[in-house]
């Protein structure tokens, strides 16, 4: 007798950030702290976070990065994914960082 699984019962899910299949999306994401997205995704949330945020010890270094953000999202198709939308909050950020920055 074979069984008929579906993705809710064997917790088979899509990650929202990589849209890749999971078996567990164990973290929030750090866009809206409700979004559940697989481990590997939230550990690259937090790099990116740390590269792009505080990691900068120049204008021109921040503005290089900002420029890198800006092509990273022009090759994402989907405005509405969840990397888009965070990515854009990223952005968001480091411009407020640009204007705040004394050098």
């Amino acid at each position: 007798m074979t069984e008929n699984y579906s993705t809710e019962t064997v917790g088979i899910d899509f990650c929202p950030f990589c849209e890749r299949v999971s078996l567990t999306l164990p973290k929030l994401s750090h866009l809206d702290k409700q979004t559940q997205i697989c481990s590997l995704c939230s550990h690259i949330e937090s790099m990116l976070e740390f590269k792009y945020l505080f990691n900068g010890n120049s204008r021109k270094i921040l503005e290089e990065r900002l420029n890198r953000i800006n092509s990273d999202m022009y090759k994402i198709e989907n405005i509405d994914s969840h990397k888009f939308r965070y990515l854009t909050m990223i952005k968001s950020l480091m411009r407020v960082n640009l204007k705040n920055f004394k050098a």
